[in-house]
């Protein structure tokens, strides 16, 4: 993915391409967190619930922009 030129639009496709990498890195970073990590800290909990609350949400909101797009 080249780096991202902020004086242009990003497209939709890019944009996509761009959470996919940050989702996988933050995935990776987690994973790695519950593998290794001895202490439990309660700020990485919190911020991997807000990571499921996130997901949750926008795939409701992508379900529905799908629908909306085949209906019309």
């Amino acid at each position: 993915m080249p780096l991202l030129d902020y004086s242009k639009l990003l497209t939709f496709a890019d944009s996509v391409e761009a959470v996919s990498i940050t989702l996988h890195h933050a995935l990776i970073n987690l994973r790695d967190h519950v593998a290794f990590s001895e202490s439990d800290d309660p700020s990485t909990r919190r911020a991997a619930e807000h990571l499921s609350a996130l997901l949750e949400d926008a795939r409701q909101d992508v379900e529905q922009l799908i629908a909306k797009m085949e209906r019309g």
